[in-house]
């Protein structure tokens, strides 16, 4: 073993300070430019036996805590999903004012604040006036004797519930429902025209929705709606759904099989895509795509035929394989199927 020696020591004047002295001739070593004792290792397994503590005699205790309080929300989040809990949607019934709520049936539910758009004021009217039982479904929800109620919570407000997907618990949004997706929803409710006859009682909702286009929103535009109004795009919510299916026909996602070697069948979703030429002329397209993690993948669609489809499309969710190699990195692989998830 090596050390850094100091080279040169620079007076910057006198201070209280504790002697870190430990009994040890190793007891400080340099690094980063800074000298630093070995008390600083102790500190740090202090801190994480308190962490290790906590989290297995009082694991929901401590999981609130790091979400409400880790700065990089978007990796306590996928830590979280990896520890067993599921970290849900904004919920208009289950969802607090400012502390993450953890159910019973371990499902964290973000606070009504931590949605870009709802301040303090929104989420308190909306939480003042919520039943004890919760809503039961939208008319509940918007009405109490055909007023409207919330005059702190406006339009704007229940566009952001609307597009963060908070109303499942109403059972108002699906196939066979008022609402055929939430991009519907917003389309009958947000509407400034609609907004004001349903609020003046000119309109009914099932009027509105009845007028209201029923096209939802790509992957692509759902990764930019969560963007602007989380910070982040938490995949989870919109592959959710798919997981299930993946799981069943054994299909990995593209960070959870192996790196640096070829990768024979996983899913990604698309977020970037560039068209390029190589030094020899030939196009392809290079792709930048993410499982369930943050963690971003590279490849190359060599294809001309492939390149130019419909499959490559950001926001997209695709199955497919990948060939590796060290000197050019990952390929999708000519032998596999390409398969496009989402429309």
């Amino acid at each position: 073993m090596t050390y850094d020696k100091i080279e040169s020591v620079q007076c910057v004047g006198e201070d209280d300070s504790y002697d870190l002295e430990v009994d040890s001739l190793n007891h400080t070593f340099y690094a980063n430019d800074i000298s630093v004792s070995n008390s600083h290792a102790v500190a740090y397994a202090y801190d994480s036996y308190q962490c290790a503590w906590l989290y297995t005699y009082y694991p929901r205790h401590w999981i609130k805590a790091c979400l409400e309080c880790d700065p990089d929300l978007e990796k306590t989040i996928c830590v979280v999903r990896t520890l067993g809990l599921d970290v849900s949607k904004p919920d208009v019934n289950k969802s607090s004012v400012s502390e993450w709520n953890i159910l019973p049936n371990n499902s964290c539910v973000p606070p009504l604040v931590s949605l870009k758009g709802i301040g303090l004021t929104a989420a308190n009217e909306l939480a003042h006036h919520r039943p004890a039982e919760g809503f039961v479904d939208i008319n509940d929800f918007l009405f109490k004797g055909k007023v409207w109620r919330w005059s702190k919570f406006n339009k704007k407000s229940l566009t952001i519930l609307v597009r963060m997907g908070a109303f499942n618990p109403l059972g108002c949004v699906g196939p066979d429902k008022v609402f055929k997706n939430y991009r519907h929803m917003e389309a009958a409710l947000c509407d400034a025209d609609n907004f004001g006859d349903i609020k003046k009682g000119k309109k009914t909702i099932e009027e509105c929705a009845l007028m209201a286009p029923t096209e939802d929103w790509t992957i692509a535009e759902q990764m930019t709606i969560q963007k602007s109004i989380m910070g982040f795009f938490d995949k989870s919510l919109i592959v959710g759904k798919f997981l299930d299916t993946f799981d069943e026909f054994e299909i990995l996602a593209i960070d959870e099989a192996e790196d640096e070697r070829p990768k024979s069948r996983v899913w990604a979703v698309i977020e970037k895509i560039t068209q390029k030429v190589a030094k020899n002329g030939r196009p392809f397209l290079n792709v930048v795509a993410t499982g369930l993690t943050e963690k971003q993948y590279s490849f190359r669609v060599w294809d001309t035929e492939a390149s130019t489809s419909d499959v490559w499309k950001e926001g997209a969710i695709v199955i497919f394989g990948l060939d590796f190699s060290s000197e050019y990195g990952y390929n999708v692989s000519r032998y596999t199927k390409i398969m496009k998830v989402t429309k």
